[in-house]
């Protein structure tokens, strides 16, 4: 009898100190724990969303989102102050091959949709289209058709790195600097999408502000909603001379010149919590919440991934 009660006694001590709530490095499985996401400011109104209905799907999971510019989350990330990264960057192979031996594990990389950077001026403004000239002017503080100021998140974001480098690509940005003409128009770097568009309905001169998609895109959104009231998107000239507005047929079409893919990046060694949520945004209900963001899925009906555990 003593024997009996002895042994209970270690099965219920094991039992106690196993941990139930999912908490601590390691402990976490894909639908339950806590950790740490890094998503870039753009996505903001999306992420928020995503992670709203992961939760209330798992309820004893807890995504905490970083929001930033991708050299800030990578950094974050390589310190393991990140469980993964969602950011508008495709690393190559010999970049993927850096990042697993700084990690020291396997970098699983998914594309999950196309976004795009937007700009947008005051309604009152008699501009509808800007040309690729028009756009190399504005990134270098130079004047074209009347603006006065210029609001875009920093040279450290995407959007500011991916419409720069097209532009130099295709050598829009050093014919932009040969007419030395107009004056310098005052550049403003903003903490964020949503700063930059509120300073920009404030703003009685006129001004054009450069953002991601997401912010502006989604016709559900209220805060969306509120500064497309305001704003109004502009026409892009693309490479072939045509003018084009980042909407999903656009973006789907490559007709838009200033598309980036959004990709997760995680390199968790087990099957955690991160790799849960990855697959989440990846499935029909993440990728039709994806597409109600204004961004165009990879796979709208979701698609079979391999995520690797080492």
């Amino acid at each position: 009898m003593r024997k009996s009660i002895f042994i209970l006694a270690i099965i219920i001590f094991s039992y106690s100190c196993q941990n139930y709530n999912y908490e601590g490095r390691g402990n976490d499985v894909p639908t339950a724990g806590t950790i740490k996401v890094g998503f870039e400011h753009g996505d903001s109104l999306m992420v928020v969303q995503w992670i709203d209905i992961f939760e209330m799907m798992y309820p004893k999971a807890h995504i905490i989102p970083q929001f930033g510019n991708y050299n800030e989350l990578v950094d974050l990330w390589i310190k393991d102050s990140l469980q993964g990264v969602f950011i508008h960057k495709n690393f190559n192979q010999e970049e993927l091959n850096w990042l697993k031996q700084k990690k020291n594990a396997t970098v699983n990389k998914i594309p999950l949709g196309k976004t795009s950077s937007a700009f947008v001026t005051q309604k009152s403004t008699s501009i509808d289209s800007l040309t690729l000239w028009d756009v190399g002017r504005l990134l270098n503080g130079k004047s074209t058709q009347g603006i006065e100021e210029f609001y875009y998140t920093g040279r450290g974001a995407s959007d500011y790195q991916n419409v720069d480098t097209i532009l130099t690509n295709q050598e829009i940005v050093k014919s932009s600097l040969e007419n030395k003409e107009g004056e310098k128009i005052k550049v403003t770097n903003c903490i964020n999408d949503d700063s930059c568009l509120r300073r920009l309905e404030k703003s009685k001169s006129p001004t054009i502000a450069m953002v991601s998609l997401n912010s502006i895109a989604d016709s559900k959104d209220p805060i969306a909603i509120e500064h497309l009231k305001k704003l109004k998107v502009l026409k892009i000239e693309n490479k072939s001379n045509e003018f084009h507005l980042p909407f999903q047929s656009q973006i789907s079409a490559e007709q838009y010149p200033f598309i980036q893919t959004l990709y997760s990046y995680e390199s968790q060694g087990y099957s955690g919590l991160i790799k849960g949520f990855v697959l989440y945004t990846n499935t029909q209900s993440g990728q039709a919440l994806l597409q109600k963001s204004g961004l165009f899925p990879m796979n709208s009906a979701g698609r079979k991934i391999q995520i690797d555990i080492e």
